[in-house]
C-alpha cells in the first residue's frame, strides 16, 4: 500500500512493534495509580531498549507479511540483511498470484540483484525510514504522561495509560503527530521491552497549519511486538484506521492491516545478492503455469 509522507509519518509513530485489538484482560479493577519515578524509568528503558534493537539488530529473519486492506490482501515471504529487505510474492486476494505477477515480481528481483544502485537506494530509503522511527521512539518518554493501570494477567506485562503530555515540545513534523495520541502501552518487566501499544487519535492533528494534511479525531493504532524463541522480539502485527485530508480538499483514508508470521533465522551475513537467491529458489504457485 503506497501512501503519502504525511499519512506514511503518521502510520510510522506505531511502527515500533508494538500493539493489537486484543482486550486487555487485567485491569484488576483497579483505578489508574498515578505517575511516579518507577513508570518513568520503566518507559525510559523500554524507548532506550526499542532504540538498541532497531539500531543493533542481534538476528535477522524470514518470514511471511500478509498485508490486508478491506479491498484486497497480498502475502509476501520477506528476508532482512544488514543491506536493507526484499520479498517475493507468494498469494494476491488468498489466491496464487497471475503468471504476469510473477515474471514482473521475478524481473524485479533480479533488476535489484544485479544493480548494486538500485540496492543502496533502496537501503538509503529504508534508513530514512528507520531515522523516523527512532525519532519517535526516542520521544516516547517526553511525549505522553503515564499511570500504571495493572498487570496483564496472561502475560505479566505491565500496563500503563497514556495520554499528550501538554509540555511536550515537538521538534519536527513526525514528532507533531504524538501531540494527538492517547492509549495503552504494555511493557514486559523482565526484557524491559514494549510488548503492545494500543493508541487513538484523540484530537486533530495539523501539518503545515492545515494545508499539508488534518488527521481527525477517532484514528485508531493497534501494533503487537511478539517474542522470538531466541529471545528477540520482532514486530508481528499493525493495525491502522485514520481519516483525514491532504492539501485542503483532497479526503485521507488509511485501512490496513500487517500481519508477520512464519519466522525463521536466516545468517546475520546475508548479502541482498544472497538474499534474493534465497527467494528465487521458494516454490511459488502462479496460476497460469
Amino acid at each position: 500500500m503506497k501512501i503519502s509522507i504525511a499519512t506514511f509519518s503518521t502510520v510510522m509513530v506505531f511502527y515500533l512493534g508494538v500493539a493489537s485489538n486484543a482486550t486487555l484482560a487485567a485491569w484488576n479493577g483497579k483505578a489508574a495509580e498515578p505517575p511516579n519515578d518507577e513508570v518513568e524509568q520503566l518507559v525510559r528503558n523500554a524507548a532506550y531498549n526499542q532504540l538498541q534493537a532497531m539500531r543493533h539488530p542481534t538476528h535477522y529473519y524470514q518470514y511471511q507479511l500478509r498485508e490486508e486492506t478491506p479491498q484486497s490482501s497480498r502475502t509476501s515471504l520477506e528476508i532482512e540483511t544488514r543491506e536493507g529487505t526484499v520479498e517475493r510474492l507468494l498469494e494476491v486476494n488468498g489466491k496464487p498470484p497471475s503468471e504476469a505477477e510473477c515474471e514482473k515480481d521475478l524481473k524485479f528481483l533480479h533488476r535489484i540483484a544485479s544493480n548494486p544502485r538500485l540496492q543502496q537506494s533502496r537501503f538509503r530509503n529504508q534508513q530514512q525510514e528507520l531515522t523516523r522511527r527512532e525519532k519517535l521512539i526516542a520521544n516516547l518518554p517526553e511525549a505522553f504522561l503515564y499511570q500504571r493501570a495493572g498487570t496483564d494477567k496472561n502475560t505479566g506485562w505491565v500496563v500503563l495509560k497514556f495520554q499528550p503530555n501538554p509540555d511536550f515540545q515537538p521538534d519536527s513534523r513526525v514528532a507533531n503527530i504524538m501531540t494527538g495520541l492517547a492509549g495503552t502501552m504494555q511493557v514486559d518487566p523482565a526484557s524491559q521491552r514494549i510488548a503492545k501499544i494500543n493508541g487513538r487519535v484523540i484530537k486533530a492533528v495539523s501539518f503545515g497549519w492545515g494545508f499539508l494534511a488534518k488527521i481527525y479525531p477517532g484514528g485508531q493504532f493497534d501494533l503487537e511486538q511478539s517474542r522470538l524463541p531466541d529471545g528477540s522480539w520482532h514486530l508481528s502485527k499493525l493495525s491502522v484506521v485514520l481519516h483525514g485530508s491532504e492539501l485542503v480538499f483532497k479526503k485521507l483514508n488509511v485501512d490496513m492491516t500487517d500481519i508477520l508470521t512464519s519466522f525463521q533465522p536466516v545468517s546475520d551475513h546475508l548479502t541482498i545478492p544472497q538474499a534474493i537467491n534465497i527467494l528465487e529458489k521458494i516454490p511459488v504457485h502462479c496460476q497460469g503455469r
